[in-house]
C-alpha cells in the first residue's frame, strides 16, 4: 500500500503514506455519508410509490409543503415563487426543507457542540453503504473488477433516462443551445483553469493512494499498458 511504498522510496517520507491513509478515512466517511443520503432518498421514493398505489399520498415528500417537518411560515412551492428573492422574502422550497428539516433535522440542533441523538434511519442507510463498499473491495481487484461492470454502466443508463426527460421539458432547446455555445472569454480567467486542474486531480486521485493500493495486487511484471 501507500505506507510501505513511501517507506521504500524514502524512509523520511513514510509520514506521507500515513497522511494518505488519514485523508482516505475522512474522504471515505464524507462520500459514504453522501451516498447514505442517496439511499435514504431512494427508500423514501419507494415508500412514497407504495403509498401512492394505496391512495394515501399523491406527491413525493420533498415536493410539497404541509408535512410535519415543514415550516409553514417559510415553505413555498416552486410554482408560487415567481422569481422572488429567497433571502429577502425568507422563503424556502419543499426540497430544501425536506433535506434540512426532514432528513438532517438541523432545526433540532443548537449547534456543533450539541449534535443530538443518532437518527436510526440515517444510521442504517450509512451502514448499508459501508457494507456494500466492504463487499465491493474485500477481494481486491477481483471483486472490484466485477463491481465496475455495474458502476461504469449504470451512470450511462441514468444519464440517458435524464436526457430523454430533459429534452421533453419546456425550454429544452434554449438550454441545449446555451450548453453548445462556447464562451471563449472564459479561457482567459484563472478560475476556469484552476477548476480544470482540480477536476483532473480529483478524477485520477494521485494523492489518495487508491491507484497504489489496487496496483499492489498485480504481479511485479504485470503489463500495465495492456490493462
Amino acid at each position: 500500500g501507500c505506507i510501505s511504498l513511501w517507506k521504500k522510496i524514502c524512509p523520511m517520507l513514510k509520514g506521507v503514506g500515513y497522511a494518505i491513509c488519514v485523508i482516505d478515512i475522512y474522504v471515505g466517511m464524507f462520500y459514504n455519508t453522501v451516498i447514505g443520503w442517496a439511499v435514504y432518498y431512494f427508500i423514501s421514493s419507494i415508500v412514497s410509490a407504495g403509498q401512492y398505489v394505496q391512495g394515501t399520498t399523491e406527491n413525493l415528500p420533498w415536493t410539497s409543503c404541509g408535512n410535519e417537518w415543514n415550516d409553514e411560515t417559510t415553505c413555498t412551492v416552486l410554482k408560487e415563487v415567481n422569481g422572488r428573492n429567497k433571502t429577502f422574502f425568507n422563503i424556502s422550497s419543499p426540497a430544501e426543507e425536506y433535506f434540512q428539516r426532514g432528513v438532517l433535522e438541523i432545526h433540532k440542533s443548537d449547534g456543533l457542540t450539541r449534535l443530538g441523538s443518532i437518527k436510526p434511519s440515517l444510521a442504517l442507510s450509512c451502514m448499508a453503504v459501508f457494507v456494500l463498499v466492504y463487499f465491493a473491495l474485500w477481494k481486491g481487484v477481483k471483486s472490484t473488477g466485477k463491481v465496475v461492470w455495474v458502476t461504469a454502466i449504470a451512470p450511462y443508463i441514468v444519464l440517458f433516462c435524464l436526457l430523454i426527460r430533459g429534452i421533453t421539458l419546456d425550454g429544452a432547446s434554449d438550454g441545449i443551445w446555451y450548453y453548445l455555445t462556447p464562451q471563449w472569454e472564459k479561457l482567459f480567467t484563472m478560475q476556469v483553469w484552476i477548476a480544470a486542474a482540480t477536476q483532473i486531480f480529483f478524477s485520477l486521485g494521485p494523492g489518495f493512494g487508491t491507484l497504489l493500493a489496487l496496483s499492489s495486487y498485480n504481479k511485479f511484471n504485470n503489463n500495465c499498458y495492456k490493462d
